[in-house]
């Protein structure tokens, strides 16, 4: 990929997987149905960094 690319991942199921190796300075926009978690893990060359969890929309995570 390079700046400016798209890249669209269509999921019909309950869980998708998409491992995208970029390069340089990355922005990284997700969008989802309201109520889906969103589980993100970063990697620089090979190296756990973090790992970040959201919800869908503006509002409380479930239980």
């Amino acid at each position: 990929m390079v700046p400016g690319d798209t890249l669209v991942l269509r999921e019909e199921g309950e869980v998708g997987t998409l491992f995208v190796i970029l390069t340089g300075r990355v922005t990284l926009s997700i969008h989802c149905r309201e109520g889906k978690e969103v589980n993100l893990s970063v990697l620089s060359d090979g190296e756990f960094l973090g790992r970040s969890r959201y919800w869908a929309a503006n509002r409380d995570p479930p239980p």
